[in-house]
């Protein structure tokens, strides 16, 4: 491993290193001592600013799956596995919309951050809006289809027993629509190095979302979990 870091980093280094293994010239502890003496401080210093940079985007990854599956362990410790099953075959529809959204934001979270380096207000702010505008549109035409045929398309896709279910699949539809909305705004964040904010943004939509979801599945199912969501 130790290798193809430095061979990735640094070739120079990895080859005079490479060129000490293949003489069989060091072991495994002299091989840790010379990776150290051949890395240079300021290659250091710089891991030292990306990882400085870069942790707070590993714990709001963390934080957005637990975010995720949060109402999922309600439901199942609540209702059951057999309601845990059923919302997880509707949930699975939205996957092609949030493939569509996530894409959208990875593809235009580079331009932002130029922008916003370059100090092109206007275009920043023209970028958040069409990206936040797609993510609306996006919600709103998944919410008039889950009106007018999410009953025909449960029963097409599933059975008769989902079709039944008309409405958690309509407010699925419903929070998914706005969890594109606010994705585009957190991922213009993102775009200009705002991180540390947001961890306290998702924690309190975790706290907010596990009292929710405590409080509204045991009355109402698995629209309380969606209410819950939105």
């Amino acid at each position: 491993a130790t290798v193809i870091v430095l061979v990735g980093y640094d070739w120079g280094c990895a080859w005079r290193m490479l060129a000490a293994v293949s003489a069989d010239l060091i072991g495994p502890q002299s091989l840790l001592m010379t990776c150290l003496k051949l890395t240079r401080r300021s290659q250091l210093q710089e891991v030292y600013r990306l990882a400085s940079l870069a942790w707070p985007l590993g714990v709001m990854a963390a934080l957005a799956s637990v975010k995720v599956n949060i109402p999922r362990y309600f439901i199942a410790h609540q209702l059951g596995e057999h309601e845990l099953g059923i919302f997880g075959a509707m949930a699975y529809l939205v996957v092609a919309l949030d493939t569509i959204s996530r894409s959208a934001r990875q593809a235009t979270r580079p331009r932002m951050a130029l922008q916003f380096a370059a100090g092109d207000w206007r275009a920043f702010y023209r970028t958040v809006l069409h990206l936040s505008a797609v993510g609306a549109l996006l919600g709103i035409a998944a919410l008039v289809a889950s009106l007018a045929l999410g009953r025909q398309l449960l029963g097409i896709l599933y059975r008769p027993e989902y079709a039944e279910r008309l409405a958690p699949f309509v407010w699925l539809m419903a929070a998914t629509g706005i969890g594109h909305v606010s994705g585009g705004l957190l991922s213009a964040l993102t775009a200009v190095r705002v991180l540390k904010e947001q961890l306290t943004v998702l924690a309190l939509v975790l706290a907010s979302s596990a009292l929710l979801c405590m409080w509204l599945i045991p009355a109402h199912g698995l629209v309380g979990d969606r209410k819950s969501v939105v």
